[in-house]
């Protein structure tokens, strides 16, 4: 009994959905498998045919997932881009400094320089899920073997 695990991971690195596969082999009673050298030698000889195996397993999930992360990502953006749309569109009042107290200009300046900073971050966030919105198949790592010894 072999367990795998498979997953994708985004553009960042980081692990966005993964399963496990089980396979098991009959093994060929005439195969001495009694050291860890012995096992890891047979491990790579079906190496091949396992990952075969795991591909043709994990076909369907595979695009459940890139359909799935697709729609999630699209969404977020299109959210996301809505909300930057909505807070850009909005724009200073008609403003009249005074003639000689200086605070309601301050506070302009400062509610400028504030939302600066957020279109700034904005533009970050969206620039940071677009690149997370690709996600790339990781290969496929085994994480147990039992073996009869």
């Amino acid at each position: 009994m072999l367990i795998w695990r498979v997953g994708f991971e985004d553009a960042c690195g980081r692990l966005t959905e993964s399963a496990l596969v089980p396979i098991g082999i009959d093994l060929d009673p005439t195969v001495p498998l009694r050291s860890g050298a012995a096992i890891e030698a047979w491990l790579a000889g079906i190496d091949a045919s396992c990952r075969r195996a795991i591909g043709d397993a994990t076909a369907g999930w595979r695009r459940l997932v890139a359909r799935t992360n697709d729609a999630l990502m699209s969404t977020r953006l299109a959210r996301e881009r809505g909300i930057a749309a909505q807070l850009d569109a909005t724009r200073d009042a008609i403003f009249q400094p005074g003639l000689f107290e200086r605070r309601a200009e301050r506070r302009r300046l400062l509610a400028a320089a504030a939302r600066h900073s957020a279109a700034t971050d904005r533009a970050f966030r969206l620039q940071a899920l677009e690149a997370r919105s690709t996600v790339s198949e990781m290969a496929p790592r085994l994480l147990l073997a039992i073996v009869p010894y």
